[in-house]
């Protein structure tokens, strides 16, 4: 069984980025049901693909960031969509892919980011484990 969560809150960006309120019907965004839709049959790839390039400068430099965090934490990332503003990372489980989509955009003049992701119920714990770490980097200001 997989399990599909979303998250609703825009995650902070290094300073630039902001709080996206939960929708007042709890349920998922119309980003995040995007999102999901694209890892339904989502695979990995085997090594990490580069980022192109987003139109968007800020949202452009927040997806550069975003890959060098994800090889700081063994992650594969998948920049085949960041001209779409959208990033996938990810690694193996126990029992198969653990893989988070997250979607950049800009908003009122930051970076905007809202994510979902795709793991076993098996992966659970291993999944939120990687998800946590990943994006609470991201939320680290940048190195001086």
């Amino acid at each position: 069984m997989k399990a599909f969560l979303f998250v609703p809150v825009v995650m902070l960006l290094g300073g630039c980025s902001i709080l996206e309120p939960m929708p007042d019907s709890g349920q998922p965004t119309p980003i995040q049901l995007n999102l999901s839709d694209l890892l339904q049959d989502y695979r990995l790839p085997a090594q990490s693909i580069p980022p192109s390039t987003n139109s968007d400068p800020q949202v452009d430099a927040a997806i550069h960031s975003m890959q060098r965090i994800a090889t700081v934490e063994g992650l594969v990332f998948d920049g085949s969509r960041t001209a779409e503003g959208t990033v996938i990372v990810g690694r193996m489980g126990s029992a198969d892919q653990m893989v988070l989509a997250i979607a950049v955009y800009p908003k009122d003049g930051r970076v905007a980011m809202q994510d979902a992701f795709n793991w076993k119920l098996s992966d659970m714990s291993k999944g939120n484990r990687m998800r946590d770490r990943y994006l609470n980097a991201l939320r680290q200001p940048p190195a001086q």
